[in-house]
C-alpha cells in the first residue's frame, strides 16, 4: 500500500480525525504497509518506519505465517527499534505455521524503549530450505518517512 498522508494544514488535520487517523493533530503523517510473500535462508526486511525529524512514532501491526498447517514452515520476525538518542536493538520471534504475532511500536525491542525514531521489518525461514509464506500489514503515525526496501 505504501500510502504517506501529509497533513499540511488544520483543515487537513481535522479531515484526518473525522476519517478516524486518530493523533493525527499531534503528527504530520501517517503510513501504512502491507503485502505478502514467501521467506528465504537470509532476512529480508519488509518495511522501515522512519521518523524524521526524531519525534517518536505510534503503531501497530501485524505478520501471518500463512503456511500449511503441520507442514513445519516456521517464520523468523525481526524487529527492530532506534531510540531517539540512537540507541538500537533487534528481537527475533518464531512464527509456527498458521500462527501471528502483534508488530508494535509502543513496547520495548530488546533494552529500547519507546518511542521509537526508527522501527522495521524483517522475516526469514525457520528452518534453512523450509520456506514460509506470510502477509502483514502495519501502520506508524509520526513525522515519517517510508523507507522502502531495495
Amino acid at each position: 500500500m505504501g500510502i504517506v498522508q501529509q497533513n499540511q494544514n488544520a483543515k487537513a488535520v481535522a479531515a484526518g480525525i473525522a476519517q478516524g487517523v486518530g493523533l493525527a493533530g499531534a503528527f504530520a503523517a501517517q503510513a501504512a504497509k502491507s503485502a505478502g510473500g514467501t521467506s528465504t535462508d537470509d532476512f529480508v526486511e519488509l518495511f522501515s518506519f522512519l521518523n524524521s525529524p526524531a519525534k517518536g512514532l505510534v503503531g501497530i501491526g501485524t505478520i501471518v505465517n500463512s503456511s500449511a498447517a503441520h507442514s513445519g514452515k516456521t517464520l523468523v520476525v525481526k524487529e527492530t527499534g532506534k531510540m531517539l538518542d540512537g540507541t538500537e536493538d533487534s528481537v527475533e520471534t518464531e512464527v509456527a505455521e498458521q500462527g501471528s504475532m502483534m508488530l508494535t511500536l509502543s513496547s520495548n525491542i530488546g533494552d529500547v524503549t519507546p518511542p521509537f525514531q526508527e522501527y522495521s521489518v524483517a522475516v526469514k525461514s525457520g528452518d534453512p530450505g523450509n520456506h514460509a509464506t506470510f502477509t502483514y500489514a502495519a501502520s506508524a503515525v509520526g513525522q515519517l518517512v517510508v523507507v522502502e526496501p531495495e
